[in-house]
């Protein structure tokens, strides 16, 4: 099951299946909101101590990864199968909240991070999704055919130092 690091909380019971497709996955947060004062010396600029102070977690939980499912199993204790996107579940009221903190972060917007109700959806979708690329995927072995690789341009040429030159430089430094 979802590994919390915080204790999940009392009213959870029902569960969403993540997909996530960033490499080493991600964790995900939820924080306390300040209290009245801290926000009120927060938009005063007034100095109060406590506004330094980092933000305390609600709770936190940590999505699996594209590079988790190679030796991974499911729920079921069957292998997962590989699609690019690591599977986690998590409490569904957690992820309401912290979509609607995070909704317009890159990896929800294009898809990267995405909930299903199910696991066999969370699995069908991510089929779906396998050709999708996040920009995080190693180079391929033959640079020359990765999309990353600017082809357009000539490979760097050798360039010979000038003996003479250097020559003079080195007259130059005292040498």
């Amino acid at each position: 099951m979802a590994e919390a690091n915080q204790a999940t909380r009392a009213n959870s019971t029902k569960l969403v299946w993540i997909g996530c497709k960033l490499p080493q996955g991600a964790t995900l947060e939820l924080f306390e909101e300040p209290s009245p004062d801290v926000r009120k010396a927060m938009e005063l600029g007034l100095s109060n101590p406590r506004v330094f102070m980092p933000p305390v977690v609600k709770a936190r939980f940590t999505l699996k990864g594209a590079n988790s499912v190679v030796n991974d199993f499911s729920v079921r204790g069957l292998a997962q199968p590989s699609f690019g996107y690591g599977i986690t579940p998590i409490p569904e009221d957690f992820w309401n909240e912290w979509l609607a903190q995070h909704k317009g972060k890159a990896a929800v917007m294009r898809g990267f991070i995405f909930a299903m109700p199910n696991e066999r959806a969370a699995m069908s979708e991510s089929k779906d999704r396998a050709a999708e690329a996040t920009g995080l995927e190693p180079l391929r072995p033959d640079v020359q055919n990765d999309r990353r690789v600017n082809t357009g341009s000539r490979p760097e040429e050798r360039v010979e130092a000038d003996a003479t030159h250097l020559a003079r430089l080195n007259k130059a430094n005292g040498g």
